[in-house]
């Protein structure tokens, strides 16, 4: 069976001496079980496993149980531990995107936050890893390949809670299971700066994960 990680880096390294990466006692720690932060690298590695979802992708990465018939990935891990430990590198948080109607006229905000880079290594039974960008297993109907993903720490949204919730506020992407979004909802921790609609009849196409290269689920 492969062994499956997302790492998500920062596209700048810090230099700063009092950044993550000087303070730190340790250049790697595991703050979350299947979340390790090595500072070194200003990168965070997360354990997921692969999905051959049958619906068109919604997702990138979602919570395991969650989101699993429209993602390329899955991962026991919460997306507000995930927040966690990007605030651990430092990282600046911004806003998702969302879709604004005025005056009959929809428009979108995209969303805001530091750059990231996220590349998914597959460790194969005999021990060799293979590095694979996130448009590589993305292809429309026509297998035409997804072009040039741009991502953002987004920070989803924290709000009060509803009357059933009980006191006190939530991490929006805890409740919906978003890890990495793909599809513009309104709650990314990381987001996608392309706006995709989440009505499907108002995309100008469809995207799928490319199984023809993605390791078995």
């Amino acid at each position: 069976m492969s062994i499956v990680a997302l790492a998500i880096g920062a596209t700048v390294l810090l230099s700063d001496p009092a950044s993550p990466a000087a303070t730190q006692p340790s250049e790697r720690l595991t703050p979350f079980p299947n979340v390790t932060v090595d500072f070194k690298a200003m990168a965070i590695e997360v354990s997921a496993s692969v999905i051959h979802a049958p619906e068109p992708l919604e997702q990138v990465v979602c919570v395991l149980g969650s989101r699993d018939h429209e993602t390329l990935l899955t991962a026991k891990v919460r997306p507000s531990q995930l927040h966690a430990a990007m605030l651990m590198l430092d990282l600046n948080p911004g806003m998702p995107g969302r879709f604004v109607t005025e005056n009959e006229v929809v428009r979108f905000e995209p969303p805001t936050g530091d750059a990231l880079e996220l590349v998914i290594h597959v460790t194969a039974d005999d021990g060799s890893v293979s590095e694979h960008t996130i448009e590589s297993w993305i292809i429309d109907d026509k297998k035409t390949a997804y072009e040039d993903p741009e991502w953002v720490f987004a920070g989803s949204l924290v709000m009060k809670n509803q009357k059933w919730m009980g006191d006190g506020e939530h991490y929006v992407a805890d409740m919906t299971g978003t890890l990495v979004g793909f599809v513009t909802f309104g709650d990314e921790p990381i987001a996608l700066t392309k706006a995709i609609s989440e009505f499907a009849e108002e995309r100008p196409r469809e995207w799928r994960p490319n199984l023809d290269i993605m390791p078995a689920e």
